[in-house]
């Protein structure tokens, strides 16, 4: 019998980047095998378990020594490395020999930066990592970007294992505010969410952050949630598959391939999207009903936060917005909710929560007047349009 070519997914399973890629992997295979899938959980900065195993079979892996990559060389299998993750000369050189999943980054700090504009900034900064290539190139385009444009950019980089968080706090509050600031990636957004909050900066009024990579876990337990590129990583890994299962089978290209993760969009969260109001009291309620919709007692809750009478901001609401205190309040339920439905699997009841609501009949209340549908019938309808 012959045994199922053994491909070696040594990536990390600890980031979305490459449980996403893995995904795209998964996918080729099942299209298109079967293989024998060796994945081992791990993470980022994790060395790669590698074999002398004779089953016929590919690499595809994140690798950080020299040492890794010449035993990859040593093993005659086909392979798909990740972009180098430090400058070492010799590291690079042997990279060359190898096809290569990379990160476009004109593409990346393009959009980053295009987004922190489009807020209507006009100081911006950038945080990144040394010895790194891929937040170095972002680093360079997104700079470079904003020179083109006669705007100018603050950089701070670390070592990824020797992070100083008093420099990185001393560093944002040097900082003229309002700045936009790209992370290199959400780990080093989120970062720099908890150094802004222990130097009481506010985000995103004084600090708008954007990461990369959309990584839903590191973005969500943020604070505030991080705005972040998503970028095409399953597509890469679905092609990364289908490289490896061309050379498995002998066809060879005549020069490198380069597989381009690309970015997609900007899924934008409360770090990088601001409060549009000249009203300082409207401004306020309104960051404060964003900030704490979930657990929001009502109006009350509000103008204690603001320090107001209710009749004083009730008046400021209707002057600024045409609307009440409690419109926004529900407005703001709403969108929460509908977010909540079209993008996790949580319980009807537990979206009502999430969102706000005493319990779930206010909310299909509000569905029914505002979308005329149940929030089930709303979820059935977004998920079969994606």
């Amino acid at each position: 019998m012959n045994r199922l070519p053994e491909v070696r997914l040594l990536l990390e399973t600890s980031l979305e980047y490459g449980r996403s890629l893995l995904r795209g992997c998964a996918l080729y295979a099942r299209h298109y095998g079967p293989w024998s899938l060796h994945v081992e959980p791990g993470h980022f900065r994790e060395t790669p378990k590698l074999t002398n195993s004779s089953t016929p079979g590919g690499i595809i892996a994140r690798i950080h020594s020299a040492s890794d990559a010449k035993a990859i060389l040593k093993s005659k299998k086909p392979a798909v490395l990740l972009e180098p993750s430090n400058s070492d000369p010799e590291l690079t050189s042997i990279y060359e020999k190898f096809h290569e999943i990379r990160t476009d980054s004109k593409n990346i700090a393009d959009m980053a930066a295009d987004h922190l504009i489009s807020q209507g900034l006009m100081q911006f900064a950038f945080y990144g990592q040394n010895n790194c290539p891929w937040s170095q190139g972002r680093q360079e385009v997104f700079t470079s970007y904003l020179e083109s444009q006669s705007l100018s950019c603050s950089v701070f980089n670390e070592d990824h294992d020797k992070t100083n968080n008093q420099r990185l706090k001393q560093w944002l509050l040097s900082l003229p505010h309002p700045t936009g600031l790209m992370a290199c990636n959400d780990i080093l957004g989120q970062q720099v969410l908890k150094a802004c909050a222990e130097a009481n900066l506010s985000v995103p009024d004084q600090i708008s952050v954007i990461g990369v990579d959309n990584d839903e876990l590191v973005c969500e337990l943020s604070s505030p949630p991080l705005t972040s590129i998503v970028l095409d990583t399953k597509n890469a890994g679905y092609e990364a598959a289908k490289l490896i299962d061309q050379l498995m089978s002998g066809h060879l290209p005549e020069n490198k391939q380069i597989i381009p993760v690309k970015a997609i969009r900007v899924e934008v969260r409360r770090s990088s999207e601001p409060v549009i109001q000249d009203d300082p009291l409207v401004a306020t309620a309104i960051r404060y009903i964003k900030d704490h919709i979930a657990r929001l007692d009502g109006v009350p809750n509000v103008c204690s936060h603001v320090g107001v009478s209710r009749r004083t901001l009730e008046r400021a609401f209707n002057r600024n917005l045409d609307h009440g205190i409690y419109e926004e309040i529900n407005q703001h339920r709403l969108t929460r909710a509908k977010n909540l439905l079209e993008k996790t699997d949580l319980k009807i009841h537990q979206v009502a929560k999430a969102s706000g609501f005493a319990h779930v009949q206010p909310m299909s209340r509000l569905f029914h007047l505002r979308e005329k549908c149940t929030p089930l019938e709303y979820r059935e309808k977004h998920s079969s349009q994606s």
